[in-house]
């Protein structure tokens, strides 16, 4: 699990460290770093057009990015318990958590004013979301993948629910298949063509300690707690074949691709930045070390961190 790179006090809840009470100013930025917001030990993050939604021990936040120097908080919605992740769809956002809190849906139409719609119970800490029309997929921490029908919001309802085993941290729907990231057994492929009875049908070569997923055409790319990164074309039906793997040691928590660059997040080394033009190769271009992130996103040119030391963190990452 997560180890602390300084002296904090911790929460333990089903399976998760809740780090709280961190002096920001104890960690210089690094050069690259153009904006800045503290928080309450951020875990997720999406970035949407001006907006940047980072999960933290308080809750939601939602950041104003228009001046990437200056960040603004918008808004905070606050949750009984740390949500540990964050899917945001045409003004909706999904909250997953502990709970009575396990999924939270909001209106986020008004940003300085969202407004919780509903919440769904979920037995264990949901780690991982991902949305196709109006059904939600969830992975929770105890191993299990869930179906939600979202249509209407105000009244989200199970549909299914499937014992996937070991720890489930991240989840990806393509094509008829959910790539579910569980840490324990590895990256595992869900077929949900019958979505009462979804069945698992495979798992990825050389994915155990699956953490994290980014999927862009027809790459998909796996972050491994304690075990690098993996590359994997994905073929048809779904199946994948691995390209090339990398083990630099560290924790990597979040993996986002961008123009044939790969961002990873890792909590120990920090932000590496690999060329992965050739997929079969990957080549390391460099690392930032002053930072501990747990998530990572790419959006308009810029890198944004949901970091355990500093938080909220913009990068302008040019020269490299």
């Amino acid at each position: 699990m997560r180890q602390l790179k300084a002296i904090k006090k911790i929460i333990f809840i089903t399976g998760i460290f809740i780090f709280i009470g961190c002096d920001n100013e104890e960690f210089p930025p690094s050069e690259f770093e153009i904006g800045h917001t503290n928080l309450s030990t951020a875990y997720s993050i999406t970035v949407i057009d001006q907006f940047a939604y980072v999960t933290d021990n308080d809750g939601l936040t939602i950041i104003d990015i228009t001046d990437k120097t200056h960040p603004r908080k918008a808004s905070v919605i606050r949750t009984t318990n740390s949500p540990l992740d964050i899917f945001v769809e045409n003004n909706i956002a999904y909250l997953g958590s502990v709970g009575d809190d396990g999924l939270v849906i909001i209106d986020i139409n008004d940003k300085n004013n969202p407004v919780i719609l509903s919440r769904l119970y979920i037995s264990n800490s949901v780690e991982g979301i991902c949305k196709n029309h109006e059904i939600l997929y969830l992975c929770s921490w105890d191993g299990y993948f869930y179906a939600v029908d979202i249509s209407d919001l105000t009244s989200p309802t199970l549909i299914s629910s499937l014992n996937c085993g070991g720890n489930g941290v991240d989840l990806k729907h393509y094509n008829d298949i959910i790539y579910f990231a569980n840490s324990q057994k590895g990256l595992q492929l869900i077929n949900i063509e019958n979505l009462e009875n979804p069945t698992i049908t495979s798992i990825a070569t050389n994915s155990y300690g699956a953490w994290d997923i980014d999927i862009n055409a027809e790459f998909l790319y796996l972050g491994k707690h304690m075990e690098g990164f993996s590359i994997y074309q994905i073929n048809e039906g779904g199946y994948l074949s691995i390209l090339s793997s990398k083990d630099e040691g560290g924790e990597v928590y979040g993996i986002s691709e961008d123009e044939n660059t790969l961002y990873i997040g890792d909590l120990q080394d920090g932000v590496e930045i690999w060329d992965i033009r050739n997929k079969n190769q990957p080549q390391l271009i460099t690392t930032i070390d002053e930072y501990h992130p747990h998530d990572i996103a790419r959006y308009s040119g810029y890198t944004f961190l949901a970091d355990q030391d500093r938080d909220f963190v913009i990068l302008d990452i040019v020269g490299i």
